[in-house]
């Protein structure tokens, strides 16, 4: 996790990386948490798609940062899921 930098995940000799979502920034607070948690949603979806698990994790850490503080501003799902289709147009 390098924050405004992206993400980046490896597999034995494989390497990914994914750029930054755009997001609405108020607090970092969580943000890494909330990336991991989203990676590891995906992941354990398809373990072979670790694109998709970065897109994940870029979304859930776009709308971590959009609130201060940790946890405070529950996210809908349509928000979510529009935040890992910008992150698949890049």
């Amino acid at each position: 996790k390098h924050g405004a930098r992206g993400l980046l995940a490896g597999r034995g000799a494989e390497r990914w990386s994914a750029p930054a979502l755009q997001a609405r920034f108020v607090d970092a607070t969580g943000a890494g948490d909330a990336a991991d948690a989203g990676f590891l949603l995906q992941y354990l979806r398809d373990r072979a798609d670790v694109p998709a698990a970065l897109r994940s994790a870029n979304a859930a850490g776009a709308c971590a940062v959009a609130a201060a503080g940790g946890c405070v501003r529950p996210v809908a799902r349509e928000e979510y899921l529009a935040l890992v289709s910008a992150a698949t147009e890049k």
